[in-house]
């Protein structure tokens, strides 16, 4: 009992690293958050899952509250509400596509994730998603062409 518990432990802070450097504003910080669909996926029970999706999206998108505030010139309680209700989103499609089974079905799952997460109404908020991370890395190292 005490192993899974320091396991789920380590999985949410790692989660909660890998969104703060990952999404830190450092382009070359940016593959830090790949590692977060490999942590949710080693999650050993869907409120670990969900605690890792939290700590992930938390400390991603820790600078929303102070950028609501200074855009709309008000306090910080709306950026605070806005940054819960989108963290909730986020950890509401982690948490139901996340499954205890270890198969094939697993990547699936965390694809279906991401294309829920990139289309609205849940892709509005989206702004911490991994393949952001992943296509700013692709584009840098040309392994994808624009048409200019």
């Amino acid at each position: 009992m005490r192993r899974k518990w320091m396991l789920s432990l380590a999985l949410v802070l790692a989660s909660g690293v890998s969104g703060y450097l990952g999404w830190s504003g450092y382009a070359l910080a940016l593959p830090v958050a790949i590692a977060f669909p490999a942590l949710w996926s080693t999650a050993q029970s869907r409120q670990t899952a969900g605690l890792v999706a939290v700590a992930y999206f938390l400390a991603a998108s820790r600078g929303l509250p102070q950028g609501v505030a200074a855009f709309y010139q008000s306090d910080v309680w709306p950026g605070l509400i806005l940054w819960l209700a989108a963290s909730s989103g986020f950890v509401f499609v982690h948490s139901v596509l996340w499954s205890p089974r270890r198969d094939s079905w697993n990547a699936l799952r965390y694809s279906i994730a991401m294309i829920v997460m990139a289309v609205p109404p849940f892709g509005i908020v989206g702004w911490a998603h991994p393949l952001s991370s992943t296509l700013y890395i692709m584009q840098r190292s040309k392994v994808l062409v624009s048409s200019a």
